[in-house]
């Protein structure tokens, strides 16, 4: 064995290790362990002790630091296979694929030629080599744009994949991060952990592991250790294999292959998993579908109505047939009309929402919500229910036991010494609770404070131990321990077996102290006396378990009993073994409440979303704590009939789950589950507030039943149990600190620090998506009413299009990408949380919006028209309609229209920061996102530069002060006219349904008019659609 003093020589890593990664990532192939030739190569090696020497490890003392380098080397390290970004040149290279920009750069470039040929290449080449600028800058805005959001996504992804495991190094226990495992090390698995490692099982009690990860199978797989196989032809095999699950029991293993040499590392590098879009995604694809299709209408109309004159005034002799005047007044009638697709296809609309969402789960990390699913960040703006564990999530989980029962006498905390009992009991209190217990607090001597690691609940009464003398570390590690059967939800105890001396065990038993209790015949009382008299016991449930339930604390019985010494002590029926015990003590156990946890519960009820606990606690704890963090009321005589239930008169009640083919052996097989009595769970539903002494399969009915009623369900859970019911809900919150892997990989979202205040926080961040997108949608919308109707109007009327192609796709970058940018952004405020959640079905067009659209596009085109018409007269200037070549003093007629038509964007952007009619003051939270004024400031200057230096470039002239002023007043008339709009009622908008707003679904995502006019979908860079078909298939 290698010692860890010694110094690791200088030689080739080869003959430092002799077996190499691939040799190890063999023995773990599934088929090899099925067929048995793993544990052939596994013999060959030496078995466990001979391959411990060839990866230079130790069995009991795990690796040193001293050949860390050289193990990384050789072996590789357990980096995270996750999806890398695109680079910024693909990106870049995806834009271009767009139709209608490959399009324009062909009519550009014929527009060039056909302007060398009719001005000379002096001045002909400007307008066509400016179109091709401006796709240029589109490209660059939009990929650079895209890249930062994948390069953010990228981040979260690898922070999803951080896991803390605890590892045995140099005989010591140390809490590390997945990345930082090693081959050789010894790693401790309990039960929901998700192995990132494949690995041999040197120690273990009762373990299950579900491998369907990586075989499919959904049967679980019992592993034995490896001490206990090695000589023995069975089908069990010590084997763990990445990617599965411990749902049963513990142990310890030796770390074999790390990172892509593992099973989980080699499948996920053949797949790896794309993000589907959210269902606002998928609706807002459905909308931009329709205003496409209403876009490319007008763009045809726009350019059969040029072609139309032209060939009018052909017919009437005023052009001649065939001449480079007439070819360039058709190509830039197909560049207008091509310009009008662009703009008013709205590539930017379901980008919006990755924007938003990017932003937002990059701001909810911050506020501790890890968002693993995209659409759980946004469905948290319509949850109506929480269904919310109590420990740790409500509570602070910082265990301390408060009062004792012990030795048959009642004591609270500030009273519990040490003489008050007697040796006997207080030994057997100690070795109980150190013995039965997979906790190891750390006592920090110099703050004297203990580091709860492990169950808070264990890490209270090993505390307690230490208070009386006791070092649970004398019992830590034991070959003593011969048998753990853990703790589980169903169960509701923990029981270990002990050697206690070679002709007799003891069954060391805690838990829920009803379940305990009612498995015990006797008792200690005073002194150390044991009785077997029932009425001590009810006495007990009166005086003891139910006086600390009331106040607030968690019960917690603790028992044992003594059995012959038999060497078949691992199949011991579990009745038998925690049945007959002596009940030693109950511990009142305190978790006090979150700071702010009323506030942030009456923040929820105000909102109009309805809290639940659901906990395994009993009742009186249960009620307690409801009482104290306001989810019941103070008076009990006022409870509605099922506000309060325990979780077997809950599935009673409802008559638990029916499936459509209950015989089926699959869940396909049998359908989709529903509560058996469906009305009575409505008026069990509409009461209930508090369900204790439950189970996870009590969390999955209500979470099934809520879902039958059409509510949006948010739900917590941090046991491996609580997988399904976190799969269920519309959102699962699994608990960052508490939680199993097993139920993080169920969730949506991760709570980084387990506090129900986080998912409040999360419901406003989801609404702010939800408003931040309708924010977006409301000024997009105004822009393309405006333009297209002024495109189209004039070019009918007037046989010339006041906004020529370069102008129009400047105006495009500001409506999509910079307007994406600034009202996507908008950080959430708390009057979000005074609305009411977003239904499933709401429009997401509002009567609200479409009055602040209506108007604002009334106001806008009433000014455009006036000024076409008008405004040569008012301004004392010549008019553009009849400007047949660039001409600084004809141009001016037109640039005013293009000042004025932009200006009236950038003040209407502050307008579309407020929907609703009581939000008069636009200007409210403004120096609270600092994009938006970038955003503003670059488009004002940026304006100001096309006008003042464009030139012939753009199609433009520079203006005078009195000129400018009035362009600014007219564009801060919207401000104005928003203001005023407000006033009208929305009955008259109400029935307003210009797009029907179906969600487009996924396989015709692809294949949608927007996509076949455009490029393929934005909603995320490189989506596949056909992809996600194959890997849910």
């Amino acid at each position: 064995m290698i010692k860890f003093q010694d110094e690791v020589q200088i030689i080739p890593v080869q003959t430092y290790f002799k077996v190499d990664r691939e040799e190890l990532s063999n023995i773990f192939e599934p088929d090899s362990i099925q067929d048995r030739l793993s544990m052939q190569k596994l013999r060959a090696y030496g078995g466990i002790h001979g391959l411990a020497k060839l990866i230079r490890t130790n069995l009991k003392m795990g690796i040193g630091e001293n050949d860390r380098e050289l193990r990384e080397d050789h072996f590789g390290m357990n980096d995270p296979t996750i999806k890398k970004s695109k680079s910024l040149w693909s990106m870049v290279m995806e834009c271009f694929e767009d139709l209608m920009l490959q399009i324009l750069c062909i009519a550009a470039a014929v527009s060039t030629v056909i302007g060398i040929a009719q001005e000379g290449f002096q001045t002909g080449w400007m307008e066509g080599m400016t179109i091709l600028l401006a796709v240029i800058i589109i490209v660059s805005v939009q990929s650079g744009n895209n890249y930062i959001k994948e390069k953010q996504f990228e981040k979260l992804n690898a922070k999803k994949e951080e896991m803390k495991h605890h590892v045995m190094r140099e005989g010591v226990i140390q809490y590390l991060d997945s990345k930082q495992l090693l081959v050789g090390d010894l790693l401790t698995i309990q039960i929901g952990d998700i192995l990132q490692v494949d690995g041999i099982l040197l120690e273990g009690s009762e373990l299950q592991m579900d491998e369907s990860a990586i075989t499919g199978e959904s049967e679980m797989i019992h592993k034995i250790p490896i001490v206990d196989n090695e000589d023995k032809p069975t089908n069990l095999t010590p084997f763990l294999v990445s990617g599965s699950r411990v749902m049963e029991g513990s142990g310890k293993m030796l770390i074999c292959t790390v990172g892509k040499e593992t099973q989980i590392g080699k499948l996920k590098e053949k797949l790896i998993e794309e993000q589907p879009p959210t269902p606002l995604q998928m609706k807002l694809e459905g909308v931009a579908e329709d205003i496409g299709k209403i876009g490319t209408i007008a763009a045809l109309l726009t350019m059969l109505a040029l072609w139309v004159h032209l060939g009018v005034n052909i017919y009437l002799g005023q052009h001649c047939f065939i001449c480079v005047n007439s070819l360039s007044q058709i190509v830039n009638a197909f560049l207008i009309a091509v310009t009008i697709v662009v703009v008013a296809v709205p590539e930017g609309l379901p980008l919006a929402v990755t924007i938003a969402l990017a932003f937002s789960v990059g701001k909810m990390k911050d506020e501790n919500n890890l968002v693993k699913q995209l659409s759980s960040c946004e469905i948290m703006g319509g949850a109506t229910n929480i269904c919310s564990d109590k420990t740790g999530t409500l509570t602070q989980n910082l265990m301390s036991v408060e009062k004792l029962y012990l030795d048959g006498q009642d004591f609270s905390h500030e009273n519990i010494r040490k003489e008050l009992f007697s040796k006997h009991v207080l030994s057997l209190f100690n070795e109980s609770v150190c013995i039965n217990s997979s906790a190891f607090p750390k006592l920090d001597s110099s703050t004297g404070r203990w580091d709860q690691i492990g169950n808070k609940t264990e890490c209270a009464l090993i505390e307690l131990a230490h208070t009386f003398g006791c070092n649970y570390q004398t019992y830590r590690p034991s070959d003593k321990i011969i048998r753990v059967i853990p703790f589980s939800s169903s169960r509701k105890k923990m029981t270990t077996v002990y050697q206690y001396a070679p002709s007799f065990l003891r069954v060391f038993v805690k838990g829920a102290t009803e379940v305990v209790l009612e498995r015990c015949n006797n008792i200690i009382t005073s002194r150390g006396y044991v009785t077997n008299d029932y009425l001590k016991k009810e006495q007990i449930k009166q005086h003891v378990i139910k006086k600390y339930a009331n106040s607030a604390l968690r019960t917690l019985g603790i028992a044992y009993k003594d059995i012959p010494y038999t060497s078949s002590y691992a199949t011991l029926n579990e009745n038998y073994l925690e049945s007959d015990l002596t009940l030693i003590a109950i511990a009142g156990i305190k978790d006090p409440l979150r700071p702010n946890i009323s506030e942030a519960i009456q923040r929820c009820k105000n909102s109009g979303i309805r809290v639940r606990m659901v906990t395994g606690d009993n009742i009186y704890t249960a009620v307690a704590i409801a009482k104290d963090c306001g989810i019941l009321n103070g008076e009990d005589n006022k409870r509605e009939q099922y506000e309060v239930l325990e979780g077997k008169q809950f599935r009673e009640l409802v008559g638990g789950l029916t499936y459509e083919n209950p015989y089926g052996q699959t869940p396909e097989e049998r359908g989709q589950p529903k509560v058996g009595d469906y009305e009575m769970f409505k008026a069990v539903a509409r009461d209930l507030r508090v369900m204790a002494r439950s189970t996870p399969d009590d969390k999955y009915i209500l979470v099934t039943g809520l879902l039958e009623m059409g509510e949006v369900v948010a739900v917590t859970g941090d046991g491996t149990n609580d997988a399904p019911a976190l799969k269920k809900a519309d959102v699962g919150f699994a608990m960052g600190i508490s939680g199993t892997e097993v139920a993080k990989e169920a969730a949506g979202i991760i709570l980084l620090d387990d506090n129900f205040a986080s998912i409040v926080t999360a419901c406003k961040w989801g609404r702010n998506v939800y408003e931040s997108v309708r924010k977006f949608i409301q000024f997009q919308l105004t822009v393309n009413v405006s333009a297209l109707f002024m495109s189209f109007m004039s070019s009918v009327v007037l046989q010339v299009s006041p906004l020529n192609s370069i102008e129009m796709l400047w105006v495009n970058i500001i409506m999509d990408t910079f307007a994406s940018l600034a009202l996507s952004t908008e950080p959430p405020t708390d009057k979000l949380m005074d609305k009411g959640p977003y239904r499933r079905n709401e429009s997401i067009i509002s009567p609200n919006m479409w009055r602040n659209i209506f108007g604002q596009s009334v106001y806008q085109i009433a000014v455009l028209t006036w000024l076409l018409f008008k405004g040569p007269e008012f301004f004392e200037i010549e008019s553009s309609l009849k400007m047949v070549s660039y001409d600084p003093q004809q141009a001016i007629h037109f640039t005013i229209f293009f000042q004025t038509f932009v200006l009236m964007q950038i003040f209407n952007e502050f307008n579309s920061r407020k929907l609703e009619r009581n939000e008069i003051n636009i200007f409210a939270g403004l120096f609270n996102n600092w994009l938006f004024w970038l955003i503003i400031v670059i488009t004002f200057v940026v304006q100001y530069g096309l006008v003042e230096y464009g030139g012939q470039f753009v199609g433009v002239t520079k203006l005078n002060l009195y000129q400018h002023l009035w362009c600014v007043a007219f564009g801060a008339g919207s401000i104005v006219t928003g203001v005023l709009i407000k006033i009208f009622p929305n009955v008259i908008f109400n029935q307003i349904t210009l797009f029907k707003e179906d969600p487009l679904h996924i396989r015709n995502l692809n294949r949608s008019w927007t996509k076949m006019i455009r490029r393929r979908s934005s909603l995320r860079m490189g989506y596949d659609p056909s992809q996600f078909e194959k890997a849910k298939q």
